[in-house]
């Protein structure tokens, strides 16, 4: 089936802001004396609020001050995007006019609230690109359930075969090729896991490499 939409996912794979929210956490840890494993991290990425919620509660226990650890962890981070700004993934703009030109219709589906997801795209100048917003609060279960994806190709008007879903993190390549979409995976902080490759339409390596891909297709 030829793909006629794209869904991106935001953090990244749009844009470096992995790096910034994992410095957050674990500056927060060191503060709070407290310890998180590279494992438990980086099992974190792709989800959304609530799930990350869940993890928290069985990794920390529930006599844990989680709202306050939490909040400290998302002020961090939102102070050192309002300070440096929001860091582009290379290839971004490029990709998108490429899209457009070629009338592709253009989604989001990101674990992100709504709020972030608007400032983020806003700042870099390419929420106008987005035909389709499907955010973190906006599903009852999110990656690497499948709900984000199928919403998002639903909100385009498309078929889940007719859409290509660009994501970074495994849970989110899960999530895409449950819904049924060509999962395109372009690993930020994460390599594929055997499983996840498996899974994926292909593996690229920047987006860049995404307008050959869909030529392919």
């Amino acid at each position: 089936m030829m793909i006629k939409a794209v869904v991106f996912d935001m953090d990244g794979l749009m844009f470096d802001t992995e790096t910034v929210a994992t410095r957050s956490w674990l500056d927060t840890a060191r503060d709070w004396d407290v310890e998180i494993s590279d494992e438990f991290r980086e099992s974190l990425v792709g989800l959304n609020a609530r799930s990350i919620r869940r993890a928290c509660v069985d990794y920390f226990g529930g006599s844990f001050d989680l709202d306050g650890f939490l909040a400290e962890v998302s002020r961090r981070f939102v102070a050192t995007l309002d300070r440096d700004g929001v860091p582009e993934k290379k290839g971004l703009h490029e990709l998108l006019d490429w899209l457009r030109a070629g009338g592709y219709r253009i989604g989001l589906a990101t674990s992100s609230d709504s709020r972030h997801a608007k400032h983020h795209l806003a700042a870099a100048g390419v929420l106008d690109y987005f035909d389709a917003l499907v955010c973190g609060e906006m599903v009852k279960e999110g990656k690497p359930a499948p709900e984000i994806y199928a919403t998002a190709a639903a909100m385009l008007h498309m078929s889940p075969g007719e859409c290509a879903a660009l994501d970074d993190s495994p849970a989110g390549i899960r999530s895409a090729s449950s819904a049924g979409l060509a999962a395109v995976m372009i690993p930020d902080r994460i390599a594929p896991p055997p499983d996840v490759r498996a899974l994926a339409a292909a593996v690229l390596d920047s987006l860049l490499d995404v307008p050959d891909f869909l030529r392919g297709r």
